[in-house]
């Protein structure tokens, strides 16, 4: 009669002992790898709002727009860009009170000039002391991504903390 020798068999409790052990390590590499693109995902969201609005609120303070006289136009079908500036960092009370008047008109269309179609926005202009003298735009809920770039300037003879927030 022959017996078995043990040497060289495969018994199926290893077999299912590495498999399982395969598969943990598997679904932690897989996992490891979901939420390291989950961050790099977000990251570059962060970094296109980031870049958007720093354009857009250097836009706003360093040019008068396009045409500069663009505050006194009836529509903006004809404004190829917005500015709020007289000159670099100098607001003009005219262009900052006409893109308030815009508001609840032409939240969308300001967007757009600013290249923030894809976001929520909130302009601000704020006195030394914090006190919001004017704003544009929607406030972001709380559950929003945002991205606030702030920068100083002169309007109506005071320095003033100007703010833009870009959300989704």
């Amino acid at each position: 009669m022959r017996t078995l020798n043990s040497k060289g068999q495969i018994f199926s409790v290893e077999l299912i002992f590495a498999v399982i052990v395969f598969l943990l390590i598997l679904l932690l590499f897989l996992n490891v790898s979901l939420s390291t693109t989950q961050k790099i995902g977000r990251r570059d969201s962060f970094n296109e709002r980031y870049f958007l609005a720093d354009n857009a609120l250097q836009q706003l303070l360093w040019s008068s727009g396009n045409p500069s006289n663009w505050q006194n136009l009836s529509s903006l079908a004809d404004v190829n860009s917005l500015g709020l500036a007289e000159s670099k960092n100098y607001l003009s009370k005219q262009k900052v009170q006409r893109l308030v008047d815009l508001n609840s008109s032409s939240y969308s269309e300001v967007k757009a000039l600013l290249g923030l179609n894809n976001y929520g926005m909130h302009f601000a202009v704020y006195d030394f002391d914090g006190v919001l003298l004017k704003e544009f735009g929607l406030s972001p809920s709380s559950e929003s991504e945002s991205v606030v770039i702030e920068r100083f300037a002169f309007y109506d003879g005071s320095i003033v903390k100007v703010k833009l927030e870009a959300f989704k």
